[in-house]
């Protein structure tokens, strides 16, 4: 057996059609034929994203919003079924940050009991909608009860996040690992830079992960399914899967167990001194 160097997930956002209602009650002017794309993105790329968690072969976890799981439960229970957790995304993909008050608290609290009564699971973490955190949201979050949210971009370390009325994990994203920094080109949305070929994409991920490896800590992606399994770059998540497995002290789970994980050590987060054991410190391939 071997320490536990990185736990990593290849987490996914599944906005689909709530991104492109979200943007325009925002007053965002988007671009004709996104929504054709983003309504694929809950079902043709959702489709893709199953296929990918099957040859993967260990669950992971994916953020929705509320009302994009309702649109798709078949898609969303085979998700379920397969052993993946689902996250709290919002109800409709708005940021928290441009809620008041009781919205915010009602989008968490509506969004647990819709996921307890008709998908049968509790709702553990969340991804805020565009990252776009509120001051009431730590409240919020432990109040629904969740022990994780991974809506900060940050470096690889998981951080420890308290108030009187409790606390949970804050278990990081890295900025690289977001695939719109790279394969997205949106002006109206601010993505104005090239799209990266895939071979460049992959080798960004690379790096990234050998900066994490070598400091020890979480590697969690934001990724989104029309963005990673279109055409043009549906290679770039088994091979990076691929490369993460042939390095030893690598542990593949959710985002849910990685907090149950970090519960677990009873101390500060230490990869130098193991975030606990590994029995199998690779993943077996479909």
């Amino acid at each position: 057996m071997s320490a536990v160097r990185v736990r990593a997930c290849l987490s996914f956002d599944i906005d689909g059609l709530a991104l492109i209602r979200a943007k325009r009650a925002l007053g965002v002017d988007l671009p004709d034929g996104l929504a054709d794309l983003m309504q694929r993105d809950q079902t043709v790329y959702f489709d893709r994203l199953l296929g990918f968690y099957d040859r993967l072969g260990v669950p992971q976890s994916v953020f929705i919003p509320t009302l994009t799981a309702r649109a798709e439960p078949d898609r969303v229970h085979r998700l379920i079924d397969s052993g993946h957790e689902i996250g709290f995304h919002g109800w409709d993909h708005l940021p928290f940050a441009s809620l008041d008050a009781a919205g915010e608290r009602a989008e968490f609290q509506n969004s647990v009991d819709v996921f307890r009564a008709e998908f049968g699971v509790r709702l553990r973490g969340m991804r805020a909608p565009s990252y776009g955190l509120s001051d009431r949201t730590p409240e919020n979050v432990i109040a629904a009860g969740m022990t994780y949210d991974s809506s900060a971009v940050a470096e690889f370390l998981p951080q420890r996040m308290t108030r009187a009325a409790g606390g949970y994990w804050s278990l990081p994203t890295h900025a690289q690992l977001d695939d719109w920094a790279h394969c997205v080109h949106l002006p109206r949305l601010g993505y104005d830079r090239p799209m990266l070929p895939a071979a460049q994409v992959l080798r960004v991920y690379k790096d990234t992960f050998d900066r994490c490896y070598a400091e020890g800590g979480c590697f969690v992606t934001v990724w989104h399914p029309f963005v990673t399994l279109c055409d043009r770059y549906i290679g770039v998540a088994d091979a990076l899967a691929d490369y993460i497995a042939g390095h030893t002290g690598v542990v593949f789970s959710t985002l849910a167990d990685m907090a149950d994980a970090l519960d677990a050590q009873r101390g500060p987060y230490s990869p130098q001194d193991g975030a606990g054991i590994s029995q199998a410190a690779r993943i077996t391939r479909a």
